[in-house]
């Protein structure tokens, strides 16, 4: 089986996953949906990095959110992304260049290199979707340690 094919019949199959999770959600909630990977960013699904920096603005937080990203430190700006894709997006797993384009979308871009070297440093507050490959994107998202430590830099 070619690349291709292999492709089109997991993007089937995600498809009919979706499917069947609006059909199971409440009409009172928002619709489920399967988190996308970086395989699916170039079918059109909707860019996570401009839903976070919409979102920074719209939620309660938004003005302590704003004192964040006028820190110099990286870190609380990953954390900031993280933080918005965990509580606002479902747990949303995110890339570095998710991250990379949700900070350039907020007016305070880290550099690709610089958002996957400082998540190394960041492991205690992330948590991983697969091992770390040169090359290869790897999934982050925010475990119950990482959202502790936010909301007290949050709240500092």
């Amino acid at each position: 089986m070619n690349d291709e094919a292999l492709r089109q019949k997991l993007l089937s199959i995600k498809q009919i996953a979706n499917e069947c999770l609006e059909s199971l959600a409440n009409p009172d909630e928002a619709p489920l949906s399967v988190a996308a990977t970086p395989a699916d960013s170039p079918g059109g699904v909707e860019d996570i990095g401009l839903a976070i920096a919409n979102k920074v603005g719209e939620c309660e937080e938004g003005q302590k959110l704003e004192k964040i990203l006028s820190k110099p430190s990286p870190e609380s700006k990953i954390l900031l992304c993280l933080y918005i894709a965990y509580k606002y997006f479902d747990k949303q797993w995110l890339t570095t260049g998710d991250i990379v384009k949700a900070t350039a979308d907020l007016g305070v871009k880290i550099d690709q290199g610089n958002a996957s070297n400082k998540i190394k440093s960041m492991r205690a507050y992330v948590e991983s979707g697969s091992v770390r490959k040169k090359g290869q994107p790897t999934l982050y998202r925010l475990n119950r340690f990482g959202l502790t430590h936010f909301e007290e830099i949050m709240n500092a």
